[in-house]
């Protein structure tokens, strides 16, 4: 059996759906950042935006993350925590992957599943100061699991001089996995005894 993966990029949003403590989501400026006061200033150090739980459709290899920021290092930081999940509530199962590189971190120790969250983690030194998340800036690229597949091959007599150097189409059947409807043709031509 061969496993079959289509690759895809997942671009995130929208916002609105997931859950804010001690962050807002500035809709005019683009980002999310920590909750300003009043007089411009981050009351609160640390601040954390909750995905909601996104439903691939099909069981999923997860790759990368990546996503756009604005932060002075040394005032700040944001970090992702992943989590896959079996179930559409992410019942039992933990945050295990950490990223705190915004061009590419692997996140391919998650496991494999059909269901995805993620939660991005603000912390800043200075109430003068946050770290910024750009919308519609996070990529998880992954690759769908399509099924399992079965080859049969069976050799036409090559000695047959109607079969000699035909184009012979083998069809790829067993599709166990009934995410997707899979045909595929293989061409292969001619064997030679």
């Amino acid at each position: 059996n061969n496993s079959v993966f289509a690759q895809n990029n997942f671009t995130l949003s929208p916002w609105d759906l997931g859950t804010y403590y001690n962050v807002t989501y500035y809709e005019n400026e683009s980002n999310i950042s920590l909750t300003k006061n009043s007089s411009g200033q981050y009351p609160q150090l640390e601040g954390m935006y909750v995905s909601r739980v996104m439903n691939l459709s099909t069981y999923t290899r997860f790759l990368n993350i990546t996503w756009d920021e604005n932060i002075i290092p040394s005032n700040g930081n944001i970090t992702f925590d992943l989590r896959s999940c079996n179930d559409p509530l992410c019942s039992g199962e933990a945050f295990t992957v950490s990223c705190t590189n915004s061009t590419s971190c692997s996140i391919s120790s998650l496991p494999k599943n059909i269901y995805l969250q993620y939660r991005a983690r603000f912390a800043s030194n200075s109430n003068d100061y946050s770290p910024y998340l750009l919308t519609n800036s996070i990529t998880i690229s992954y690759e769908s699991y399509v099924g399992y597949i079965n080859l049969t091959i069976i050799q036409t007599d090559s000695s047959d001089p109607a079969n000699a150097g035909d184009l012979i189409n083998y069809i790829i059947i067993n599709y166990i996995q009934a995410y997707y409807q899979l045909i595929i043709i293989i061409n292969i031509f001619g064997f030679n005894n």
